[in-house]
C-alpha cells in the first residue's frame, strides 16, 4: 500500500481516527450480520483482501486512498463539515454522502444540482454555507436516508435506534 503524502497525513489521521471512533465502535458489529468486514471495510468491497489479518493502519490507508484522497474533502472550510461528510462517505458511500450534503446545500438556500460529486461549485457553495445551519440540516438528511433505508432492509430496531441517534447528535459532539 502507499504511503500517505506528509502534508495531508495529520488532518487525515485525525478525521479517520474520530470517524472510525464513531462510526465502527457503534455499528460494526451490530449489523454485519455476516461478519464479512473490518473497521468498516467489507470483504464484498475489497474481495482480495485478507480482512482477517487486516490492521488498523492498513484500513486507514484504504480509507485514506479510496475515500479522502480522491475527494476535496480538504478544501472545505468548515473541519465539521469535512469530517461528517467523510464519515458519512464511510458508512454509505460517497455518492450518497455528497448528494446528502448537495440537498442540505438545497434547503440551506444554497440551490447545487444533486449529482453526487463535490464539484467545484458545490464546494462553492458548502463554503459559503453557514455550518452550523448547513450541519444542522445535512444532520437531518443523513436521518431521513436512513429511514428511507430501514423500510428496505431487515436492519434490527435497536441498530436503527443507534444510527438515528448517531445521526441526530452529529452537530453535537
Amino acid at each position: 500500500m502507499q504511503k500517505m503524502n506528509k502534508s495531508t497525513k495529520v488532518l487525515f489521521s485525525e478525521k479517520f481516527t474520530r470517524a472510525i471512533n464513531k462510526v465502527f465502535a457503534n455499528f460494526t458489529n451490530s449489523y454485519d450480520f455476516e461478519k464479512q468486514s473490518k473497521y468498516g471495510i467489507s470483504q464484498k468491497s475489497y474481495p482480495s483482501l485478507d480482512l482477517e489479518n487486516l490492521t488498523a493502519q492498513e484500513a486507514q490507508l484504504i480509507y485514506y486512498r479510496d475515500f479522502w484522497k480522491i475527494q476535496p474533502y480538504e478544501q472545505i472550510n468548515s473541519v465539521d463539515i469535512a469530517e461528517k461528510v467523510f464519515e458519512l462517505a464511510i458508512e454509505s458511500g460517497t455518492e450518497i454522502a455528497h448528494t446528502l450534503l448537495q440537498r442540505a446545500l438545497r434547503s440551506v438556500g444554497n440551490p447545487v444540482q444533486e449529482n453526487g460529486n463535490l464539484d467545484k461549485v458545490t464546494l462553492i457553495a458548502i463554503n459559503s454555507a453557514n455550518p452550523k445551519e448547513l450541519l444542522a440540516a445535512f444532520r437531518s438528511e443523513v436521518a431521513g436516508h436512513y429511514r428511507t433505508s430501514f423500510e428496505h432492509t431487515h436492519i434490527k430496531v435497536d441498530v436503527a435506534e443507534l444510527m438515528l441517534k448517531h445521526a441526530y447528535a452529529w452537530d453535537k459532539q
